[in-house]
């Protein structure tokens, strides 16, 4: 092959992987925008992105990975249900039901299990008409973000600034490294190692009351509150656990005023921050 061939093969190979990528996320941009829909209760749109996003991506898990390291439910062919039972094809919502990925996942979700169980009873019980007035509670997609782990803090090593004198020059004292000036409570580390690491029980059981800074002590309650109402989304609401969560947010804001950061918690947990006083 010649050398201008050879070139001409990258770029076409580049171009492939480009058009792969954003193939890869348009699933992901489907399912997101279908959420949308159900929320402002458009149904037929609904429906329409959560197939594509089926046909896209038809792998339905508890846990998907969309950005970074946010995982979220997916489970396009129950939310398709949904919204063809909401417009009344019950034919349609039956048909999305027998997904044998969707089943895998409604296994392992107890809210998704009983939402389908009320479709396929309402359907089979001749109530189609009655389907877009009395629709079962159905629950959108639960987020969670694993965000990544903190980079490494700098060497322990104090570095030695010389300081210039007129006569003769003499090195100003050692500058602790940052590692040393800002060490993180012991607590809050352990904290949010278990919560990055996926152990939510973990995270709850740390014990706030261990460390005196105002404000690690409010990042630790922030992110406990975290583990527990991602905990409580999980296993398909707790409403002891969200009550908790709240709580925990409460005694932060009295502690200190923190800003969430993003990849630290997820959109869901965001909101749960912004709206207890």
């Amino acid at each position: 092959m010649s050398r201008a061939g050879f070139h001409r093969c990258r770029w076409i190979a580049a171009a492939l992987l480009a058009v792969a990528g954003v193939a890869q996320a348009d699933w992901r941009r489907d399912y997101q925008f279908a959420q949308q829909a159900i929320a402002k209760g458009d149904w037929s749109e609904a429906e329409k992105l959560m197939r594509s996003a089926q046909a896209e991506e038809p792998a339905a898990a508890t846990r998907k990975r969309f950005q970074g390291m946010q995982f979220e439910l997916y489970a396009p062919a129950h939310y398709a249900a949904f919204a063809a039972y909401k417009q009344g094809a019950c034919a349609r919502a039956l048909d999305y039901l027998k997904d044998a990925s969707n089943q895998a996942v409604t296994t392992q979700v107890a809210n998704l299990a009983a939402e389908e169980q009320d479709i396929q009873r309402a359907c089979s019980g001749g109530q189609v008409a009655a389907a877009a007035n009395n629709p079962p509670a159905v629950k959108p997609p639960t987020a969670t973000t694993e965000p990544p782990r903190p980079p490494p803090t700098a060497p322990a090593h104090p570095v030695v600034v010389a300081a210039p004198t007129p006569a003769p020059p003499t090195p100003a004292p050692p500058v602790a490294a940052p590692s040393e000036r800002a060490a993180a409570p012991a607590a809050l580390r352990a904290g949010l190692r278990a919560f990055l690491a996926g152990d939510y029980e973990g995270t709850l059981r740390i014990n706030d009351a261990a460390i005196a800074d105002s404000r690690g002590r409010a990042l630790l309650l922030l992110v406990r509150a975290a583990a527990g109402f991602t905990r409580a989304e999980i296993k398909g609401g707790d409403a002891a656990m969200v009550t908790r969560a709240e709580a925990d947010v409460r005694n932060s804001h009295r502690l200190a005023r923190i800003d969430p950061d993003p990849t630290l918690f997820s959109p869901k947990v965001r909101v749960l921050i912004a709206r207890v006083r």
